[in-house]
Order: C-alpha cells, then structure tokens, then sequence
C-alpha cells in the first residue's frame, strides 16, 4: 500500500510539474495591470499590525492567499464558486472554500480580512460589508481595493457610455464614491485608518480614457479611479 501511495503521487508530482511548464511557456504579456500597488500595499499594511490570522476573500484564481501563507501567516481563501465562476474555477496556488461573504458560513473568526479588487463585482455590497465584519475578531482589520471616484458612483462602469474597456466582461464593475464608501463603514461598523488614491485611467472613472501604463499615485483632490484602504472593525 505504501509503495502504491508513493508510485501515485510520484504521478500527481509530474501531471502538476508538466501543467505548469506549459503555463509558463505560454505566458503573453497582455498588459501590467493594478495589482501590483493593491499587493505592495496589502501587504505593508498587513507587515505593520501584530497578527496571525488572515482571510482572503474573493481569492479566485490568484496567487495572493499562497503569498501571504509563505509570508508565515495562517491564511484561509474564499470564493462563492458556485455564482461567480459557472464554467468553475481552480486555483492551483492555494485551497479555496466555496463560500459566499454576503452569507458566510465560516465558523472562525479572523485579525485581518482583505478583499483585493473583488467587492465592485457584488451588487449587495452591503451585505458583504456586514460579513466581513462578522468575520472579524474585535478591533480586527479589513483591507479593501477598488475602483473608487470621491464625488461620482457608476453602478458598472463596464457599461457606461464612456468606457472603452471591459465591454465583454460577463460581470459588473461597480466604481464607488465617498457615498457608498460611508455606508459600508457604516454596515461594517468600522473606521479609516489609511486610504490611498491611485490614477489608471485619463478619464473620471475606471475604465474611462486611455489606461496608463503604470497606475500613478493621486490624491482625494486630484483625479483618480481606484482605491485602497485599511479599515479597523470598532
């Protein structure tokens, strides 16, 4: 028995090694995208807070939730597969539970949350912001991005008029505002620590204009799309 254990993952070993030789063979550089400014600042803020605990919501395909698990942290990836990915979804990185934060069914709570670039494509927003917040332990921390405008919200910014990106998407991209912002920190009953402003786009909202190549550092004042905060539960 021992040796038939052995011989079968000696196989899984090469059927894996031989899927991601032909991943890397066939990488295309399509373009550079924002997640390396939502990562770098995920990640400094998580560096700053003493804890242990992490829950990465909204994980799909990323490589983000094995990240941080190397990076020493005990970490816990969620991903309602069964709305979100109807053609259903693998990541090869890290396990991902099968859970929706709008009604969560984890039974744990955690120091930190973050939901990188995901909450814009769920319409009861409100209803994930109070699942974070049940999900987090007393003073925890929930780290936030998104496409954000100060002053303008776009219920799909995909579908406006203005876009020129992001059309055959089969998903919304909500871009929020100050307005709805409030109302989440108000669903999750929590408080800004940080928030950082970022330009992608020439135009007002996300996916508006030409993209930059780089995202640029912004301000509340100056033009911006996107957002990223950290957010202490009170």
């Amino acid at each position: 028995m021992r040796l038939l254990k052995s011989f079968a993952h000696h196989l899984g070993q090469r059927y894996v090694t031989e899927l991601r030789r032909r991943e890397w063979e066939q990488q295309k550089l399509v373009r550079i995208n924002e997640r390396a400014v939502e990562f770098s600042f995920a990640l400094r803020e998580i560096n700053k807070l003493s804890i242990t605990t992490v829950l990465d919501v909204g994980s799909g395909i990323s490589p983000f939730p094995a990240t941080l698990a190397y990076c020493g942290y005990l970490v816990t990836a969620v991903d309602n597969v069964r709305d979100y990915w109807p053609q259903g979804m693998y990541n090869h990185h890290f396990y991902v539970l099968d859970d929706d934060i709008r009604h969560p069914t984890i039974d744990r709570k955690f120091d930190v949350i973050t939901c990188v670039s995901v909450l814009e494509h769920i319409p009861e927003f409100l209803d994930a912001a109070r699942g974070f917040s049940s999900l987090l332990k007393a003073n925890g921390y929930l780290i936030l991005t998104f496409p954000y405008n100060e002053h303008r919200y776009c219920p799909d910014v995909y579908r406006a008029p203005e876009s020129l990106h992001g059309k055959d998407n089969p998903y919304i991209c909500q871009s929020y505002s100050r307005s709805e912002l409030n109302s989440m920190l108000g669903a999750f009953q929590g408080r800004i620590l940080i928030q950082e402003y970022w330009k992608a786009f020439s135009g007002e909202l996300w996916a508006f204009g030409q993209r930059f190549e780089r995202p640029q550092p912004s301000s509340k004042d100056a033009a911006h799309q996107l957002t990223c905060l950290l957010i202490q539960k009170t």
